[in-house]
């Protein structure tokens, strides 16, 4: 059916398929997110050089988000964000460092980078209080942990998501909008009243 939903759907992906095909920049991008996801995986199985390509994608959608949140709090206020702005590029630096970490194992740079995250977010949760749901992105690492590290090493999973549970609970319950230690604009927050 030509009306159907799925039908435009999947004609208008296709569009935009053959648009990026066409574009230098985006060939440009994909080759370069490519490049990026084979370094550090040569002489592993196929399946954990998989692992590991997603693990290589994952640092760098890191490195691109904190590094554009370190840049935004430059012209925010950049004495009263230099904490943030320093947390930040720490952050940016240890997710382009992933990559280098596959030489000591198939889950060296996992664990790292799990570790990195956690430091991160609750130390970024400290600055800005929970209403600022720095928090909530502690599940989103341990649910990637399951994807990078495999269903095989299940009990590491499981501490991982554990640590992260328990992480969250020490921001909600230790980090009020009160307790920050920088006073955030309403506008910046996230705590919306229910009515």
């Amino acid at each position: 059916m030509p009306d159907d939903p799925s039908h435009i759907l999947r004609r208008l992906l296709q569009r935009l398929a053959l648009t990026a095909r066409a574009s230098t920049l985006a060939r440009g991008i994909a080759w370069g997110f490519d490049r990026w996801s084979e370094l550090g995986t040569a002489g592993y199985s196929t399946e954990i050089r998989h692992r590991l390509k997603i693990l290589n994608l994952i640092a760098a959608l890191i490195a691109i988000t904190t590094g554009i949140y370190a840049v935004q709090n430059v012209f925010m206020d950049f004495q009263r964000f230099l904490p943030i702005i320093l947390i930040n590029a720490a952050m940016f630096l240890a997710a382009l460092c992933i990559p280098l970490l596959h030489r000591f194992g198939p889950i060296a740079a996992g664990i790292t980078l799990v570790i990195c995250e956690y430091v991160t977010l609750v130390a970024l949760s400290a600055y800005l209080g929970r209403n600022a749901g720095l928090h909530l992105q502690l599940f989103v690492v341990a649910a990637a942990s399951f994807v990078v590290l495999g269903f095989e090493r299940l009990r590491l999973i499981l501490l991982i998501t554990v640590c992260g549970l328990a992480l969250h609970l020490y921001v909600w319950f230790r980090f009020p909008p009160e307790a920050a230690l920088i006073e955030v604009a309403p506008l910046v927050r996230t705590d919306f009243p229910l009515r």
